[in-house]
Order: C-alpha cells, then structure tokens, then sequence
C-alpha cells in the first residue's frame, strides 16, 4: 500500500488538473 499510495496520489493529482484545465477551457 505505501509503495502504490505515491502512484495513487498522482493520478489523483491530474485527473484534478485535467478537470481544472478542461473548465477553464
């Protein structure tokens, strides 16, 4: 689990970017 959390961490980082940038678009 604490060698997959960073891994998790990110994907939950861009999908909030990639939602971000799509309601800015």
């Amino acid at each position: 689990l604490l060698l997959r959390a960073p891994f998790l961490v990110v994907i939950a980082v861009a999908a909030g970017v990639a939602a971000l940038v799509r309601a800015l678009g």
